[in-house]
């Protein structure tokens, strides 16, 4: 009924496909449902049937739109349904809806394409029939349901097949939840610094939090220059309130690791090297981060004859203390060496390209970055 294209009647009533009526009479001119006498002319469109089949497929259609739409929404459950499922199901939910309304279309596609092959079985066998008469039909009815039986036994192990691969990329997609990545913060305290929902593998351990924070500062353009020995790591869980004036060493800081009890837990972290699963860090947690870390804005000032490299091209700017009634002081004696001491500094040269290493803060013996 699926295939049923063009439908053309015979005057004996019996109605067939156009391709396969026009291509019986050619063989024999007879009706091949009754065997009456019939010639090419005698056979008209059968209007009233396509219109009927027409609107069988228009309501199949529409069915099919509707339960594909059901299975989306999830309208089968109702709002109820929905608001009573938890935030982990709705997930599983959405997603296995979407794959379900894929692989139901590629399997309706697969059931079609098959439909379409017994329909050409039984067209190629009923022009056999047409060819050899009667008095092959029951051999030739034998041959037809075992290729269609054949058929559908292959399309069987075709779905077999499908179903069981699916079964197996649906079983290996869905992880254990400690295999999941984790969103954390990471509070350096003693730069007022917090970088927020940072991703953590399983695998991750502190060394990767430290090359986190000192990549972040580099690309901050303030490159750590020391990590100290005094550097301390506390895993804060997410249900764990801390007021801003409390300090470190005021929270309930637990001994040893339960990665089943981390959410209102604070512990210490002993080993750079132990992982985020062994240490049960959980969404929302926050790395908090105290002690020395000094970056390269902390450090004490270089006057530029330090690092000087002749040729290098690089550019200075250079400032005048009155106070001093001294020229040509590069940046850093200007700020430490001068106006650090209450001098009055003002603008002398921007962007100068030196050709030796010139400060006359330190050629005069004024610097105290020197001392």
């Amino acid at each position: 009924m699926n295939h049923f294209r063009t439908p053309h009647i015979t005057k004996c009533g019996h109605s067939f496909c156009q391709d396969c009526i026009f291509e019986c009479l050619n063989l024999k001119k007879q009706c091949p449902h009754c065997n009456d006498a019939c010639q090419p002319e005698d056979v008209i469109r059968n209007y009233q049937l396509e219109d009927i089949l027409n609107q069988l497929n228009e309501a199949k259609k529409a069915e099919s739109e509707k339960y594909f739409d059901n299975i989306a929404n999830n309208n089968d459950n109702g709002e109820e349904g929905v608001m009573n499922k938890s935030p982990i199901e709705t997930v599983f939910l959405l997603n296995l809806r979407e794959g379900l309304l894929k692989y139901q279309k590629y399997y309706q596609s697969l059931l079609d394409e098959k439909s379409k092959l017994i329909e050409d079985i039984d067209k190629k066998f009923a022009i056999k029939l047409m060819e050899e008469g009667d008095g092959s039909k029951e051999n030739i009815e034998i041959a037809k349901q075992a290729q269609v039986t054949e058929c559908e036994g292959k399309f069987k192990e075709v779905i077999d097949m499908l179903v069981q691969n699916y079964s197996n990329a649906i079983g290996s997609a869905i992880p254990e939840p400690e295999a999941l990545p984790v969103r954390v913060d990471v509070n350096v305290t003693s730069k007022d610094m917090v970088i927020k929902e940072i991703s953590m593998k399983p695998y991750d351990c502190m060394n990767d939090i430290k090359r986190l924070v000192i990549d972040r500062f580099q690309d901050l353009g303030n490159a750590v220059e020391e990590w100290g020995d005094d550097v301390q790591i506390y895993i804060r869980g997410p249900l764990v309130v801390k007021h801003k004036e409390e300090e470190k060493n005021e929270w309930d800081i637990d001994e040893g690791m339960d990665p089943d009890k981390v959410l209102g837990k604070t512990i210490k972290v002993d080993s750079m090297l132990t992982t985020r699963e062994k240490l049960g860090i959980q969404n929302g947690s926050t790395i908090e981060i105290h002690g020395t870390i000094k970056c390269k804005s902390d450090m004490p000032k270089k006057c530029m004859k330090v690092d000087f490299v002749k040729g290098a091209g690089a550019t200075h700017n250079y400032f005048k203390c009155n106070t001093c009634n001294l020229k040509w002081l590069c940046e850093s004696c200007s700020q430490a060496c001068h106006l650090g001491q209450g001098h009055v500094i003002v603008p002398f040269l921007k962007d100068h390209v030196p050709d030796w290493a010139c400060c006359y803060c330190m050629k005069k013996k004024k610097c105290l970055i020197r001392k």
